[in-house]
C-alpha cells in the first residue's frame, strides 16, 4: 500500500493535534509506503519550525524519527516522488474538473491518481483538508479513514 501525504497529515506523527493518531496508525503500518510530492517541502519545514518555536522542549524530546527538518530527510523510509510534467499536467486537469485546489493540493493527488492507474498498485491519499479530500474522491483516490 502506497500512503500519498500531504504535509499536514505528514506533521501529525510528531505533533500532538487532533488526526495524530490516524497519521500515527498509518506511520506503524509496516505495509505503507509513505510518499509524498517534493512541492511540499516547504510546507512540512515551516510546520515543524513553527512548533519548535512554540514548544522547544516537547519537540526536541519527539524528534527520534527525524533526521533533519527537511522533508527529504524527515521521515524514516518515506520516497519523495519529483514533480515532472506528468504530474502538473494532472494536477491542472485536476484544478479544471474538481476545483477549487491551491497547486499544492492538486499535486498530492495528481500523484495518487497516477499512482493508482499503475497495474497492481493499491493507494490511498493522507490528508485532512475537506477540498483534497472531496477532488480525491472525485478523481477516484480512496482515502484514509478514521480508525475504529
Amino acid at each position: 500500500m502506497i500512503l500519498v501525504a500531504d504535509a499536514s497529515f505528514a506533521a501529525k506523527v510528531l505533533l500532538d493535534e487532533q488526526g495524530s493518531d490516524i497519521a500515527r496508525w498509518w506511520w506503524r503500518n509496516d505495509d505503507a509506503t509513505w510518499l509524498a510530492p517534493a512541492i511540499i517541502a516547504a510546507e512540512v519545514e515551516a510546520a515543524f519550525g513553527v512548533h519548535h518555536r512554540r514548544h522547544p522542549k516537547d519537540f526536541g524530546a519527539q524528534r527520534r524519527k527525524l533526521a533533519s527538518t527537511t522533508w527529504a530527510a524527515m521521515l524514516d523510509g518515506i520516497v519523495l516522488h519529483k514533480l515532472d510534467r506528468t504530474v502538473t499536467d494532472e494536477a491542472v486537469r485536476l484544478i479544471q474538473d474538481h476545483g477549487p485546489l491551491r497547486g499544492a493540493d492538486a499535486c498530492y493527488i495528481a500523484v495518487a491518481v497516477l499512482l493508482a492507474r499503475e497495474p497492481g498498485v493499491d493507494v490511498v491519499l493522507g490528508s485532512f483538508d475537506h477540498q483534497q479530500r472531496r477532488a480525491a474522491l472525485e478523481a477516484g483516490v480512496p482515502l484514509t479513514k478514521p480508525l475504529p
